[in-house]
């Protein structure tokens, strides 16, 4: 499970970066603001699929770190379960609201025509789920470098490429 979450982290921004050079720059899409609307919507889904794997990646990582000790397992499942189904809400929300224009560059195709303070929520939550998983970390770390010393491999890798 972690290898396709690692897989879709490292290949999916791939897709991600394509289909946006072509929501952008592609002049035929002027012509169909519907083809717009939905290059725009997919992209919107695949940024969350990203996001949402690297995020699981995370807290595998500091489940690993914890020693998949059961109750903090408990807590990371029901607190990314949360984070998961608000960001669908969220992004549900940021797809429904954005309206496309046609960009008045000529090289270019369409546009999103409305910011939407939606989107802040989605990054809002991205970051309480980053602290959570940070202030996790650095105490279980902090602890296991006290206590263990450097008999500890992981924390010694994470120490070494300067991720603590």
């Amino acid at each position: 499970m972690i290898k396709f979450l690692y897989l879709v982290c490292r290949y999916l921004p791939f897709v991600f970066v394509t289909l946006g050079m072509l929501m952008w720059v592609q002049p035929a899409l002027s012509q169909t603001m519907s083809l717009c609307q939905t290059y725009y919507t997919l992209s919107t889904y695949i940024g969350g699929v990203i996001l949402f794997c690297a995020e699981c990646l995370f807290v595998a990582r500091t489940c690993v770190l914890w020693g998949y000790k059961r109750s903090i397992v408990c807590f990371f499942m029901m607190s990314t379960t949360l984070y998961f189904v608000s960001g669908i809400v969220i992004l549900k929300m940021h797809a429904s609201s954005t309206g496309v224009i046609k960009s008045p560059i000529p090289f270019a195709s369409c546009f999103d025509s409305e910011e939407s303070g939606v989107i802040v929520a989605a990054y809002g939550l991205l970051i309480l789920a980053e602290l959570q998983i940070v202030f996790f970390s650095l105490y279980k770390a902090t602890e296991s470098f006290r206590n263990w010393g450097r008999n500890n491999r992981l924390l010694e890798i994470l120490i070494q490429h300067n991720i603590f």
